[in-house]
């Protein structure tokens, strides 16, 4: 392979790109998303719609029917439920695999903008959105205050206005949502026997607040000095404003709103209660944003936390969620058991090499192509999660194979008198093909486990490419290792070297000269002189006397080798 070739004849470059090699893994490895599952897309658009005071029936007819037939016609649709309750319209609409979520939204949003006319004045804005498991809150703090100073709502106005902005500022934090406490709330309660005396219907009132609290463009104001825009403010800024409303009667007057309601301000009504050891409290939950590193968004917020722990001390703010914990836990399991399985497979190798130096070459690859399959699977956009990461303590006995087989093969070289280098040279060729086809049994296995449909292929994508270009890496780190053999071997090993080579078998004879001494030797038709090298006349081998073996203790090596090969 020209690889090894390489390795062998350019050892400090292949030195210097390993080197480089586990730098940029490292940096790759620290940067790396961690999730605790892999990043995927479900193909399904929710959307909801609320119609205040409407029955289930009326929701059906007014609301849910009418965005069914405009969201039909969206490509790529596969089924759709709807569920009809009271003031509320739920639809789950399901896509072809092949479709991508977020374009979907998109196409559900327009049709329902195009027939937003249609439906009924006073629903509420339908709300479109798309199943995403990056969207799920990674970690949740409860608030209280023990202390009583602040009452439910004016925690929940606190939470809202503190520290809600200081964490949706944190660097990858995708969104913060607040839950529990009470809501501050503006009661109108209309009192019925004033709506009778002065003939006013309660569709009016509410026509006259809606009317009455809007800000109106007022176009442009052109001067002197320049061009400014005008714009007349009708928002509600207090109770006592409520309260002037102007609403027409049967006769042709108007009344004042507080004429014929009681205006107040209240929390609202509690439609979900949290509580952090039976106290009311208040519920903030984070997101990240897609790609973010899970661990890293949420100690960032749990240091800014407890910064806002330390500017009040009078509140208790406890993590009641925290998915981190999870991956974090999780990923120390998965590197324990990367560490154990390369101790594991290190010590088999050791067990039947019964060679230091054999059991550390062939096992020193291993950090190398651990990092280097990160680089790998950051351009291919696979995160570190239970699932690659389970994939990667797979391939740690699936690294060693190639080597070991390799390895076996050099070393036997080495054993018969072959040098380091012709050994690695050419034990590393013999066996190449033997290893390309085992590394493509391994890769037509797992790889085609990426490309499976469904959720569940989808799920499983990141396990059959990390375990594919693992074993790819792995492949090329056992022929750029080459070099490694045919470093000198230290004095003690020289001389076992030298011993083995003297008590090894001697290689076969080529065929044509074992025909030639089994065959009676032809006849001498002419004359020649003699000629070195122990032939005679006729060009055929003389008959070498017999030699000792123990003689040729003294001679050099290759004098030795040739003397045993003889007398064999």
């Amino acid at each position: 392979m020209w690889l090894s070739d390489l390795s062998i004849r350019k050892p400090m470059f292949v030195a210097v790109f390993v080197v480089v090699a586990v730098i940029v893994g490292a940096i790759t490895y620290a940067r790396m998303p961690v999730n605790l599952y892999p990043d995927f897309e479900i193909p399904v658009v929710a959307v909801r719609s609320v119609y205040p005071g409407a029955s289930p029936e009326e929701v059906e007819r007014a609301v849910t029917k009418p965005i069914e037939d405009a969201v039909a016609s969206v490509g790529g649709v596969d089924s759709m439920t709807s569920t009809s309750t009271d003031s509320v319209s739920s639809i789950t609409i399901s896509f072809v695999e092949s479709r991508n979520s977020k374009d979907a939204a998109a196409d559900v949003t327009a049709r329902i903008n195009s027939i937003r006319g249609t439906l009924p004045s006073d629903i509420q804005d339908p709300l479109v959105y798309r199943y995403d498991f990056a969207a799920l809150p990674i970690i949740s703090f409860a608030i209280t205050d023990p202390s009583g100073s602040r009452t439910p709502l004016e925690l929940r106005s606190f939470v809202d206005n503190t520290i809600r902005p200081r964490l949706e500022r944190l660097q990858d934090v995708g969104g913060v949502s607040v839950t529990g406490g009470r809501v501050r709330e503006i009661d109108v309660g209309l009192r019925l026997d004033r709506l009778s005396a002065f003939g006013v219907g309660a569709t009016s009132v509410v026509a006259a607040i809606k009317g009455e609290n809007t800000n109106v463009p007022g176009g442009r104001l052109v001067t002197n000095v320049g061009e400014s825009h005008v714009r007349t403010t009708g928002e509600f800024r207090s109770v006592s404003e409520i309260g002037d409303v102007a609403i027409p009667t049967g006769s042709g007057s108007t009344v004042r709103l507080r004429d014929v309601a009681d205006i107040s301000e209240a929390p609202a009504e509690s439609r979900e209660i949290s509580r952090l050891d039976g106290v009311e409290s208040v519920v903030v939950s984070a997101q990240k944003q897609p790609g973010a590193n899970s661990i890293a968004v949420a100690n960032r917020l749990k240091a800014e936390v407890e910064q806002i722990r330390k500017a009040y001390p009078e509140l208790r703010i406890v993590a009641s969620y925290d998915t981190s914990a999870f991956v974090q836990e999780m990923l120390s399991d998965v590197q324990l058991s990367l560490i154990l399985g390369a101790i594991l497979a290190a010590l088999v190798v050791l067990f039947f090499f019964r060679d230091i130096r054999n059991t550390l070459v062939t096992v020193a690859g291993l950090p190398v192509i651990v990092l280097t399959t990160f680089v790998i699977l950051q351009l291919l956009g696979v995160t570190l999660n239970e699932i690659s990461m389970l994939a990667l303590s797979l391939c740690i006995g699936l690294l060693v194979d190639d080597a070991i087989v390799v390895r076996e093969n050099i070393f036997r070289r080495i054993e018969r008198g072959e040098g380091a280098v012709s050994a690695a040279r050419h034990g590393t060729a013999e066996i190449a093909l033997a290893v390309v086809a085992v590394s493509s049994t391994i890769v037509a296995v797992f790889l085609p486990i990426g490309f499976v449909g469904g959720q569940v292929g989808k799920f499983m994508r990141d396990f059959g490419v990390t375990v594919s270009r693992g074993d790819r890496v792995a492949r090329g780190g056992v022929h750029a290792r080459a070099h490694a053999v045919g470093a000198p071997l230290p004095p003690h090993r020289a001389g076992e070297r030298e011993r083995a080579a003297v008590a090894v078998t001697p290689p076969i004879v080529p065929s044509a000269e074992v025909l030639r001494r089994r065959l009676p030797a032809p006849p001498c038709l002419g004359t020649r002189p003699p000629e070195a090298h122990g032939r005679d006349r006729c060009g055929a081998l003389r008959p070498q006397p017999a030699v000792d073996p123990a003689a040729a203790d003294g001679l050099p090596r290759r004098k030795r080798l040739r003397v045993l090969r003889r007398e064999r």
